[in-house]
Formats: structure tokens, C-alpha cells, sequence
């Protein structure tokens, strides 16, 4: 009889030491995985100030084309101003040359006119036949210098006509290397926005890497706290009334259950309950009956609640703006012992609801209608 009841006893340490160190490997798995994401997090740091560093390295070399391609504009616009003072003047000298051509043409043709008068009068006029000869020249000089101005016309036209060409030519180069400084101004610019987010991507790993080990030495305490002890677990019937326990605010689940990514800075970490988004200052209610056993600020979570169901179930509201019940305060299933806050976790106004079972998260939504 006395060694039966010695191998129930022994069989009874087992079960309860298999049963501990089975709750102790499950944590120690979630601090692995608390500590791999401090990992990842702080390599997504140094990333983010590679980022950094390459975008200030980026921003040196666009800095410089951007003074070259102004150096290039001014240049380009003083031979501008050059060519096209050349053209004004060029532009003068050709309307000052056609002038010339219609008042030297008008002279010939005076001339011309008076040659033949004289012809016509040479038979009754002998004496005028001595002038004939000096105007035949004068005449000729004037054809002369009427075909120089042609030519002097040919050569100003074609200078005019080769000089707008440059102009233009120098216009369109300087348009597009206007276009390329803006270009390289937007690039700088985009640079300083890329530079201020990779400082504020490493700011932020940073912080959720002493967030989550903040959260992880705190986790070892709270989960300590939580355990019951073996004799407890026997008492345990490991159920809610009719199985479903009430909602603690009415909202849509934003975070579930689980490992969860978040989309912005692709970071992962583990979500022991779910988030509901409400707003702020909402009535936070108890989901079912049981015995407040945790009332105050916890590490990561804010003003917290920790309620004890006395069925081997604790129920956990977070992210509070302030508190309604203490330790120790039996409470209903409905009644309010918080007032909602801000979450950290998800950036706006929402309640962090957990379920533990032994300490143990499970997913409260097994239980919630």
C-alpha cells in the first residue's frame, strides 16, 4: 500500500515537472523569438545607415553636376549675349547696306538719265560732248560700287542667317541644361527626404530593438507571476461559462493573433492577443468574472489590467489612458476597469486584449462571439 502511494506521488512530481519545463521550453521559444526580431531589427539599423551614408555620398556627387550645369548655364548665356549683340549689329549693317544699294540705284539711274539727255542733245549742243566721258565714268563708278554693296549684302545676309543659327543652336543647349540642373535639384532634394527617412527607419529599429528587450526581460517576471502553481492546476476547469467570454470593447480587429508583418518597415513581430481599434477614452470591460491581479504600467504595454478567471485563464487589456480597478478587486463580466489610450503597436487609438491559458497566449478569438 505505502509503495503504491510512494510511485503515485513520484508519477504525480513528473507529470507536474514534465508539464513545467514543457511551459518553461514554450517561453524560452518566445524569448528566442523576441530575440531573433532584436536581431533583425538591428540589422535593418545598420542597413538603413548604409542607406544613409550611400544617399550623403549620392547627394556630394549631384551637388557637384548641379554647380557644373549652373557654371555651363552662365556660360552658355553670356555667348548668348554676344551672338546676339552680333546680330543686332550684323542686322544694322545689312539694312544700312540695302539703303545704301536703293539710294546708290537711285543716283545711277539719275545719271543714266542725264547721260542720254546729253546723247539726244549733242547734235544742237556740241559744247556738252566734253562731259560725256566723266559721266560715262561717274556712271560706271556708281555700278561698281552698287555691285560691291550686292556683295557686301550676300556676305551680311548669310553672316545674319549663320548667327540666328547659333543663337538658336545656343538657346536649345541651354534650355536642356536648365533642364538638367532642375533635374538634379529634384534628385538633391529627393535625396534629403531619403536621407531624413533611413535616419528615422534606423531611430525606429533602434527603439522597437530596446522595446522588445525591454519586453523580454519583463516577460520572464510577468509570466512567473502568472504560472499557478501545480496544486492550483488540479483545481482548474480550463472553461468559460457556456464557452465564450465578452468582448472588452466593440471595435474592428486590426492586429491579430500571431506573428504579424507590418507593411511600412517590413518588420515582424509576435502578437500575443489581438488589437481592436476604438476611440479614445472608450470604456474598457471586463470579458468575463474573475479577480484583479495586475493593475499599473508594464513595460511596452502601458497602463495594463490583468484579470485572473480563476478557471486556469488570465485575460490581459492594455495600451489604457487610465485605470478604474486595483489589485485585488473582484470584478463582473461588463464592468468598466479601463478607459482606452493610444496603442504604441499599432500608432492610434485601440485596445491590446490578450488570453492566457497557464500563462500561456492563446488566440482570444476562439473564445469571443
Amino acid at each position: 500500500m505505502r509503495l503504491r502511494f510512494f510511485f503515485l506521488i513520484l508519477i504525480m512530481i513528473i507529470s507536474i515537472q514534465l508539464l513545467l519545463s514543457t511551459e518553461i521550453e514554450e517561453k524560452n521559444n518566445e524569448l528566442i523569438k523576441i530575440k531573433k526580431q532584436i536581431q533583425e531589427n538591428k540589422k535593418k539599423a545598420t542597413e538603413s545607415e548604409k542607406k544613409k551614408k550611400k544617399a550623403l555620398n549620392d547627394k556630394k556627387q549631384i551637388q557637384g553636376k548641379i554647380s557644373q550645369s549652373k557654371t555651363k548655364i552662365v556660360k552658355l548665356k553670356v555667348t548668348e549675349k554676344t551672338l546676339v549683340i552680333n546680330l543686332d549689329l550684323t542686322k544694322n549693317k545689312l539694312n544700312h547696306t540695302i539703303d545704301q544699294m536703293a539710294e546708290t540705284q537711285k543716283t545711277g539711274e539719275k545719271q543714266l538719265t542725264e547721260l542720254l539727255f546729253q546723247f539726244n542733245q549733242k547734235r544742237y549742243f556740241r559744247k556738252y560732248n566734253k562731259l560725256q566721258p566723266p559721266l560715262a565714268s561717274i556712271i560706271n563708278s556708281t555700278s561698281t560700287k552698287l555691285l560691291n554693296l550686292e556683295d557686301e549684302k550676300t556676305s551680311l545676309f548669310s553672316k545674319r542667317i549663320k548667327t540666328e543659327k547659333n543663337v538658336k543652336n545656343i538657346r536649345q543647349e541651354g534650355m536642356l541644361e536648365e533642364k538638367k540642373r532642375d533635374k538634379y535639384s529634384f534628385l538633391f532634394q529627393k535625396l534629403d527626404k531619403d536621407i531624413n527617412k533611413f535616419e528615422k527607419e534606423k531611430s525606429l529599429y533602434l527603439k522597437k530593438s530596446k522595446d522588445l528587450e525591454r519586453t523580454a526581460k519583463a516577460l520572464e517576471t510577468l509570466v512567473k507571476k502568472l504560472q499557478p502553481s501545480p496544486k492550483r492546476m488540479k483545481e482548474y476547469s480550463y472553461k468559460f461559462i457556456g464557452g465564450i467570454i465578452k468582448w472588452p470593447v466593440k471595435g474592428s480587429v486590426i492586429r491579430h493573433f500571431g506573428v504579424q508583418t507590418n507593411d511600412k518597415y517590413k518588420i515582424q513581430t509576435i502578437n500575443n492577443g489581438i488589437d481592436i481599434a476604438i476611440n479614445e477614452g472608450t470604456q474598457v470591460l471586463a470579458a468575463a468574472d474573475g479577480d484583479v491581479v495586475y493593475s499599473g504600467i508594464f513595460s511596452g504595454t502601458g497602463k495594463m489590467i490583468i484579470i485572473d478567471h480563476k478557471n486556469g485563464y488570465h485575460t490581459v487589456y492594455s495600451f489604457n489612458n487610465s485605470l478604474l480597478v486595483n489589485i485585488g478587486t473582484q470584478v463582473k463580466q461588463g464592468q468598466p476597469i479601463a478607459l482606452s489610450g493610444v496603442s504604441t503597436t499599432t500608432e492610434q487609438a485601440s485596445v491590446h486584449f490578450e488570453v492566457r491559458k497557464n500563462g500561456k497566449p492563446v488566440d482570444p478569438m476562439i473564445f469571443l462571439k
